[in-house]
């Protein structure tokens, strides 16, 4: 086998994809619903009319796409109330 057919066989890592808001965030903790509603096996219109229905705001936009903080967005998906955030002490 020549060189080019060797080549032409391998995978193009260099490829991203074209949309990454889909992908979590670069703390890892923070999703847009796509994401939320793929890993939870939910609908996106269930992830969107739960958050909205508790009252829960965006964490930020990424690319116009609203992302939540999973540790405020994930209890009231199931019904829930959110956990307040732990308190760090300055010892």
């Amino acid at each position: 086998m020549t060189g080019k057919a060797i080549r032409r066989r391998l995978p193009r890592l260099s490829k991203l994809p074209r949309n990454p808001t889909h992908a979590p965030r670069n703390d890892g903790y923070r999703w847009n619903i796509s994401t939320i509603a793929d890993a939870l096996n939910l609908s996106r219109d269930t992830v969107r009319r739960r958050l909205r229905e508790a009252g829960i705001e965006p964490d930020g936009y990424v690319s116009n796409s609203p992302v939540y903080a999973l540790a405020k967005a994930i209890p009231p998906l199931f019904g829930h109330a959110p956990r307040k955030p732990k308190e760090q002490s300055d010892e």
